[in-house]
């Protein structure tokens, strides 16, 4: 599980205690959440950067900012910021995980880190903080880095975010982790981020949803690399078996009431 030297979608995975740097063999229309260099853009280098110091302040990382400080990080590990996207994480390097799916023509593959024990939140719990004058709490991030020989467009990359992001959150909740809030079952962590990147020389999709197959390759990557991480490495503290995914409705019951509801609505 841990990640391949070359790619199967092209390019070069390096992996140090830094940070984790994917390098494609060409450009890439590709979106980030980083911070640095993020959005709908092209691409040559993706970077999960490993931060070691908690900074209590924006004004207190290096360079004054979030941004300059992973510029920096960009520089320091040779990679130019001119076509570079990075984000950020406290989570350890060696305990990423890597996955990779393909069906005819597709592939799909993706290198994960997760830190789900100080921020992991279910989307409407109370907030963790109110962002006011650049004020930081300590992270623990969901970082995906993704890759597709397919060529999408750029609403397409979105929807693939879309996908990837309901993996996640399947992911934290079959394997029972919870919110430091309010102790439901957690969809992220607050801080999470995302890069994928696409190839414009690959065969083309327009659908990157739960009910396409690329949509099933993106979820399948997400969630086989994001179980493994929460099931080999040291297991947050903050996971509960009683908090797992129920066991699925069966298919007589989901027909019966299918029917049912049906005949009540149109009697």
């Amino acid at each position: 599980m841990t990640a391949p030297t070359h790619a199967a979608t092209g390019g070069i995975i390096h992996v140090t205690e830094a940070g984790i740097a994917w390098h494609f063999d060409t450009v890439r229309r590709g979106i980030s959440t980083g911070i640095c260099r993020g959005g709908l853009r092209d691409y040559r280098h993706f970077y999960n950067h490993r931060l070691r110091r908690f900074f209590a302040h924006e004004r207190d990382f290096p360079g004054g900012s979030v941004p300059a400080y992973l510029m920096t990080a960009l520089l320091e590990a040779g990679l130019s910021a001119s076509d570079s996207t990075a984000m950020i994480t406290s989570a350890r390097m060696d305990w990423h995980a890597y996955a990779c799916h393909r069906f005819d023509d597709l592939i799909v593959e993706g290198v994960v880190t997760a830190g789900v024990e100080q921020t992991a939140a279910r989307a409407g719990d109370p907030a963790y903080y109110y962002e006011k004058d650049g004020e930081y709490l300590p992270t623990g991030t969901i970082n995906l880095m993704l890759s597709t020989n397919a060529a999408l467009p750029d609403p397409i990359l979105v929807k693939a975010c879309l996908t990837a992001t309901e993996a996640k959150t399947t992911a934290l909740q079959d394997t029972g982790v919870v919110s430091l809030r309010s102790g439901l079952s957690a969809t992220g962590t607050g801080t999470d981020g995302i890069m994928i990147a696409s190839d414009s020389r690959g065969p083309v999709r327009t659908d990157a949803g739960t009910h396409s197959k690329l949509g099933e390759l993106i979820a399948a990557v997400v969630r086989e690399a994001l179980t493994f991480t929460f099931e080999n490495y040291p297991a947050p503290w903050n996971r509960f078996p009683s908090a797992r995914t129920a066991p699925p409705i069966s298919q007589n019951k989901l027909n019966e009431a299918l029917h049912a509801d049906f005949y009540e609505k149109n009697r």
